[in-house]
């Protein structure tokens, strides 16, 4: 848990539907919680009427993120200090549901990218979140044992979808 991004997120995405002639329902939010970027730019198309591809789409929430992050990057108070002094008794790897644009730009602009090991986006396995391919994916590149390891979540919603069986 490194930025506090849900909300812009959101925003982002609910501007891009509403610009585009979209319709946005106040559940979108939660219907797209842990999805990555091809599971949620096809969402958009598809159920809220955004009349773009969904690479298309993705590239322009995107986009949008990044002007965003770049103005002001929204990291959560003590997560610098807080990666730095795990990082230096323990191999840490970074699953995100978020694009490799967006979290590369992050670690960037934060200067966190050092301390992880590993770094997967739920763009590059199989399964989005819930379902536990990026974290799986992640321990495989660090060398852990999914029993002897421990997630840090940034929303409540997402800790709860995936203590539910894949």
């Amino acid at each position: 848990m490194l930025l506090d991004s849900e909300q812009v997120w959101n925003e982002a995405k609910e501007q891009l539907v509403r610009e585009s002639g979209g319709r946005w329902r106040d559940d979108a939010p939660r219907t797209m919680m842990g999805m990555s970027s091809p599971e949620w730019a096809g969402y958009l198309r598809d159920e809220l009427g955004v009349p773009l591809e969904p690479d298309m789409i993705s590239d322009e929430v995107v986009r949008r993120l990044e002007r965003i992050y770049r103005n002001e990057l929204p990291l959560i108070d003590g997560a610098t200090e807080a990666v730095e002094r795990l990082a230096g008794s323990l191999p840490l790897g970074l699953a995100s549901s978020s694009n490799r644009e967006i979290i590369d730009l992050s670690l960037e602009l934060s200067g966190l990218r050092p301390h992880f090991a590993a770094i997967v986006s739920s763009e590059e396995v199989e399964r989005g979140k819930p379902a536990p391919d990026v974290y799986l994916e992640v321990l495989s590149r660090i060398g852990a044992e999914p029993a002897r390891s421990v997630a840090v979540e940034d929303s409540e919603t997402a800790s709860a979808r995936r203590r539910q069986p894949a």
